[in-house]
């Protein structure tokens, strides 16, 4: 999650210093933010207290209601008894916001010393981890963002907490039902969690909730931190350092992370950190158990039965094909993005002051409705552009134009004309680009020449625009 700007941050210390001048509080130091919330360390009482403090924004609407129900399930955890999970002190709204009051952990973040953790630790370390995410369950809680960044380690790796509360859900989906959570049902379902750590089946939305799917996906996210363990660097690390959500997006449907044995790891915690990460729900929940967790015993026949009973499980070919389906329409929406905003920047390069802007909310075989505006007058021009994908990897970008108000919907009628192919990869994105230029440049020239030629201006709303 990105970090919080500095006025927004700045802002909430203001109204973490009014909460904490009634209790005799004072703040020491920030000690992390996110989109949504800020944490400092502050002193109550003469302790050392971890203040999760809420932008206020996020309790306003629909999206408001929500997030007030993900802290009232946090108050199923205050005074838990889970030493490996995160306490909670006090959960209080207050000053038009929500104040949490947690335990303050002088430890290391995970995800900034992954080549510090002696190799011969990791086994304590997942299994105190098991232990954390098996109490949520119990407690019929799901933490759905378990990663690196969200896990704290002593200074000696001998201990481990789990942090982080804020996108815990119901692990029965019947008591999310009718939006209890707003993520996770309906035909709008915005994803919470990170990307890059999340299961495919999760951040697809492959599968209705489910305690199956919930299952899976920690089961998943543990063998991420496993994975980030045993390799000393964080998961699908080369696709975030790209920038692009695209590539991370097909790092987690298509690429199998290297969870490589080196001689100082166990070969059976790679083996089961590989099969937490099986893309296929079905097989990872074939192959993985909670018992799987637990250290060699010193039973060799009990070990080879529970080794034995993981192989043979086979991907289902629909799950392939689902997965398939998926990579190619990420593929080619990353590819129609591509010429799209190139085409916007010439437009703005080569006729200065203006700009093609996008409008409305396109059709499936639509790329992007665009919209000119006209210098000084109340007409546009727009542009549809639509894809047509055939069987192979490339489409036929047909453009089409209408003279409308600057104000008006935008309706098109009758077929428009291929200007160009675009490849699936879009190695051929610079000319598919100018030739959705020239077509632009064609569109508002007869545009112009409408206008101009009109006796009754008010005769040239709503007129379509030919490619000459």
């Amino acid at each position: 999650m990105p970090e919080m700007n500095k006025e927004k941050l700045a802002a909430l210390q203001s109204t973490a210093e009014a909460y904490l001048a009634s209790k005799g509080g004072e703040i020491v130091k920030e000690l992390g933010s996110g989109g949504s919330a800020a944490v400092f360390l502050v002193k109550v009482d003469g302790k050392d207290v971890a203040l999760k403090v809420y932008d206020p924004a996020f309790f306003l609407g629909d999206e408001g209601t929500a997030e007030r129900r993900r802290i009232d399930l946090q108050l199923k955890l205050v005074g838990h008894s889970c030493p490996t999970l995160v306490q909670v002190h006090d959960i209080e709204f207050a000053v038009d916001t929500c104040f949490v009051h947690m335990e303050y952990l002088p430890w290391h973040e995970l995800s900034k010393c992954l080549d510090k953790v002696p190799r011969a630790l990791i086994q304590n370390l997942i299994s105190q981890l098991v232990d954390a995410t098996r109490y949520l369950e119990d407690v019929g809680l799901v933490h759905r963002d378990i990663k690196p960044h969200n896990i704290m380690v002593s200074a000696d790796f001998s201990a481990l907490k789990l942090i982080d509360l804020g996108v815990v859900r119901p692990f029965d989906s019947d008591k999310a039902a009718g939006g209890a959570d707003g993520t996770d049902h309906g035909h709008r379902r915005p994803f919470l969690a990170t990307a890059q750590y999340s299961s495919p089946e999760y951040l697809f939305r492959l599968t209705e909730p489910s305690p199956e799917l919930w299952r899976g996906l920690t089961f998943y996210q543990i063998g991420a931190v496993m994975h980030d363990l045993i390799m000393q660097k964080q998961l699908f690390a080369d696709e975030v350092e790209t920038g692009n959500r695209y590539a991370v997006a097909m790092a987690v449907l298509r690429k199998t992370p290297d969870v490589n044995p080196d001689g100082h790891v166990p070969p059976s915690l790679c083996t089961l950190a590989s099969h937490c990460l099986a893309k296929d729900l079905t097989r990872r929940l074939r192959l993985v158990s909670w018992g799987d967790f637990a250290p060699p015993g010193d039973d060799p026949e009990t070990e080879l039965r529970r080794r034995l009973q993981r192989l043979g499980a086979e991907r289902p070919e629909h799950v392939a094909a689902e997965q398939e389906r998926i990579r190619t329409q990420l593929a080619r929406e990353q590819a129609l993005t591509t010429v799209v905003t190139a085409l916007g920047m010439q437009v703005r390069e080569s006729f200065p002051g203006t700009q093609l802007e996008p409008i409305g909310q396109p059709e499936p075989s639509c790329a992007a409705l665009l919209r000119f505006h006209l210098p000084d007058t109340d007409l546009a021009v727009d542009m549809s552009i639509e894809a047509r994908w055939s069987d192979g990897e490339e489409a036929g970008l047909t453009v089409r134009g209408r003279l409308a108000r600057s104000t008006g919907r935008a309706r098109f009628e009758g077929d428009g004309a291929e200007v160009s192919l675009l490849s699936e990869s879009a190695s051929n994105a610079p000319a598919a680009t100018e030739a959705l230029k020239n077509a632009f440049i064609r569109l508002a020239t007869e545009a112009m020449n409408q206008i101009e030629t009109a006796e009754d201006p008010g005769a040239v709303y709503g007129l379509e625009l030919k490619l000459a």
